[in-house]
């Protein structure tokens, strides 16, 4: 350290005036040559003080200059330096230096002073001192030692500055890089506690902040994610690393994708989603601040994603069979017939004869046959297909890229050959068949729905034929389904403008060859001509016209029962036809029973002809409720068509039936010299065991008829014995064997049928 010590002349009064007070040097007169000396000594003197007094008068004006004696006790104080403390010159005269002391520093600070002082050393540094106020003074301070011209010490000079202004800017500025770093290293806290992946970019898409979070999401790229990397280079990389799940590594697609999501990070408009490779789906939130900074965070949703795909794929599956529903097959038509070439192949089947299956076998049974075909069907086509339960037991298939028939043909086959494998179902061999309607979806193809009719003609058509097969829609049967509907029109309106008639075919006793009954038949006079039941019947009930035309066969039917008997004929019982449609009405019977009354007659003058058919409905239980109220009414029940369907000994115990009618597929191959009759034969000794009569249908030949006189059958019904005939002619056929006297009014039966 550089010494310094200020030199005070013998005659000043003490260390306070080592300035001299006096003023401007007076001129003084030339001196001799022997004078110069002398002279010059005295002008140097005198130039000396002059300085000395500037000197002062600058310090006055701008530091704070204070002289204390060897004890540190004050002994001069500068102008400033009391308007800086507030104390005048008298108050700080003879007062020790700690009246200044702000106790800002620590005793040691002194202790360094006082020995650098003391060693007569100049003494640099910033001290703080309080003022009278109690204001706070920052001041740069300078103490060197005052000696005497012996060099004696006799004091300190302490020459001062003050930066109070300057100190509180640098406290302040201090105390805002303070701030600013705590809150930079809160902020670096918080974006790594987020759990969602935190990134800013600059103007220039250069990466400036980023957390492990983000890092985290993006394994394969982490040792790209840095200050100062670009964010195209990080896509890219990612997309050659396969970060991305259903991207390939390379290709024009991907070069699509990566300009496509570069625009995207420029100018963010929406919410992204991204599947990862490893099977997280990561959703991004990006946007650009007003000074260019880009701002995103990536969130996690798997969870998210994976309940998503759970609820969609609940709503697009079969609860059953596990399969795709009809929404989804709706929805992977539609997206084939976007394409501007579409190309693929619509099936819609369903299983022949399911519900004689699930009725007889139990709903169990028919559920677990349905599973067994979804799982056949699905493993005869490629992954690429789809296959989609419709609900029931129909079913859909969807198979694209196929435009040729002959390739269709091809799969079709072996879809129908792995359904009917056989099936252990209840302890039984079941061997489903299944009947296919086909589409081959082409530019022609219009839509979703058109296709879907078109798919559920071309089945129609299959069943039609026999079941058991497929076919190809053509638009012949588009054709033909405009026409059935016109049909269908035709018929209601027929119904309305009360176009039905009743044909009557008597029945004969087969051990006495009298007529003991009647089967009215239903015809319907559609201009000049009468439609067979056989069009029309599948028609009404297709349509729901069964309802209106079957109120009106039985009001037509009760109508010529009561004419008959009020002309004094006894037709006997009159069997009315009832399908499952009227059995399901609440008011059914007793709608029959008030139309009973209106005719004047009895609940026991006729009787309810049902198919085997209606004990299989799954409307069952409703049914047999209208069954108990018939018989609590009196009336009698015959079941028709027996040994066609799937009805069994348990039906017949179930429900009260009071007659069996044989079916005319069994009558046409009986033989009265072999075996072929053995299910007739079998059919009469059943009823008969169940105390029931029977009646055979459909008898043409004579020994047909002899045959089921030989097996004891009670009554027949066919051409050989009596065609139909109409009211008038029924009327007339009763009174000539009346007359003749064969009628045997105990057994008289009248049967109504359609």
């Amino acid at each position: 350290m550089m010494h310094h010590r200020l030199t005070v002349p013998a005659h000043q009064p003490g260390v306070a005036g080592f300035v001299d007070r006096a003023g401007p040097l007076a001129k003084r007169p030339q001196s001799s040559p022997a004078e110069q000396p002398q002279i010059t000594n005295m002008f140097a003197k005198s130039l000396q003080r002059e300085e000395l007094i500037a000197l002062r008068r600058a310090l006055n004006q701008s530091a704070i200059v204070v002289a204390t004696d060897r004890a540190g006790r004050i002994i001069h104080a500068s102008p400033y330096f009391c308007e800086i403390s507030g104390y005048s010159e008298d108050e700080l005269i003879g007062q020790d230096h700690r009246i200044l002391n702000s106790g800002y520093h620590p005793r040691e600070f002194f202790q360094d002073l006082w020995r650098t002082i003391a060693r007569g050393d100049t003494w640099h540094g910033e001290v703080r001192n309080r003022s009278k106020s109690g204001n706070i003074n920052w001041l740069d301070t300078t103490i060197v030692p005052l000696l005497s011209r012996s060099g004696a010490l006799q004091g300190y000079l302490s020459i001062r500055f003050d930066i109070t202004a300057r100190k509180q800017a640098e406290i302040e500025l201090a105390t805002e890089n303070v701030f600013r770093q705590q809150a930079e290293n809160l902020l670096g806290q918080i974006v790594e506690t987020i759990p969602a992946g935190i990134t800013a970019f600059d103007a220039n898409d250069r990466l400036l902040i980023f957390n492990e979070a983000f890092k985290s999401l993006y394994p394969k790229v982490a040792d790209l994610i840095q200050e100062g990397a670009r964010f195209g280079d990080i896509l890219k990389a990612a997309a050659e690393r396969g970060q991305f799940a259903e991207l390939g590594k390379g290709g024009r697609e991907v070069e699509a994708w990566l300009a496509r999501r570069v625009r995207e990070h420029v100018k963010p408009t929406q919410t992204l989603v991204q599947k990862l490779d490893d099977g997280r789906w990561v959703q991004i939130v990006e946007r650009r601040t007003s000074d260019g900074l880009h701002i995103s965070t990536s969130t996690d949703i798997t969870e998210l994603k994976v309940a998503e795909q759970t609820i969609r794929k609940q709503a697009e599956q079969d609860s059953l069979t596990g399969l795709a529903n009809r929404a989804a097959v709706y929805n992977r038509v539609e997206r084939l017939l976007a394409d501007e070439e579409p190309q693929g192949l619509l099936v819609v089947t369903d299983l022949d004869n399911f519900k004689a299956i699930n009725d007889t076998l139990g709903h169990d049974a028919g559920d677990q046959l349905l599973v067994v075909v979804g799982r056949r069907l699905a493993g005869a086509v490629r992954k690429s297909d789809m296959i989609a339960r419709l609900g029931g037991d129909e079913f859909a298939i969807v198979m694209s890229g196929i435009s040729s028939r002959q390739v269709a043909e091809r799969r079709l086959a072996k879809l129908a050959h792995s359904v009917q494998q056989p099936v252990a179902l209840s302890g039984r061999t079941v061997q489903p068949r299944i009947s296919m309607g086909v589409v081959l979806m082409t530019t022609r193809s219009k839509n979703r729905r058109d296709l879907f009719r078109e798919a559920d003609l071309a089945l129609y058509q299959a069943k039609a034929a026999g079941r058991g097969r497929f076919a190809f829609f053509d638009e012949t049967m588009l054709k033909t389904a405009e026409r059935r509907q016109s049909d269908i029109e035709e018929l209601r309106i027929g119904i309305e403008r009360d176009e039905l008639r009743v044909e009557f075919q008597p029945q004969v006793n087969l051990q006495t060859g009298e007529p003991v009954g009647l089967e009215a038949l239903a015809r319907w006079q559609r201009g000049g001509d009468t439609v067979s039941p056989a069009s029309f019947i599948p028609l009404a009930e297709e349509s729901g016209l069964i309802i209106p035309l079957g109120s009106r066969v039985i009001e037509m039917s009760l109508a010529f029962q009561a004419s008959m008997r009020a002309k004094g004929l006894q037709p006997g019982q009159l069997a009315i036809n009832i399908s499952v449609a009227q059995l399901k009405l609440d008011d059914f019977v007793e709608t029959l029973a008030n139309q009973l009354t209106r005719f004047r007659l009895r609940p026991a003058d006729i009787e309810i002809e049902i198919t085997e058919t209606v004990l299989l409905d799954r409307s069952i239980h409703q049914i047999v409720r209208s069954f108990e109220k018939l018989d609590n009414l009196g009336i009698t029940i015959a079941l028709d068509d027996f040994g066609t369907g799937y009805a069994s000994l348990s039906h017949l115990k179930q429900f009260k039936v009071n007659r069996l009618k044989i079916d005319r597929s069994f009558v046409a191959d009986i033989r009265p010299d072999d075996s072929r009759g053995v299910i007739a034969r079998t059919i009469v000794s059943l009823a008969h065991s169940l105390e029931m009569d029977v009646v055979a249908e459909g008898i043409e030949t004579q020994f047909q008829a002899d045959a089921l006189r030989a097996i004891g059958c009670d009554i027949g019904q066919g051409y050989l014995l009596a065609p139909p005939l109409a009211p008038d002619d029924t009327e007339r056929y009763f009174r000539q064997h009346v007359s003749g006297g064969h009628a045997d009014r105990s057994l008289n039966s009248t049967t109504c049928r359609w």
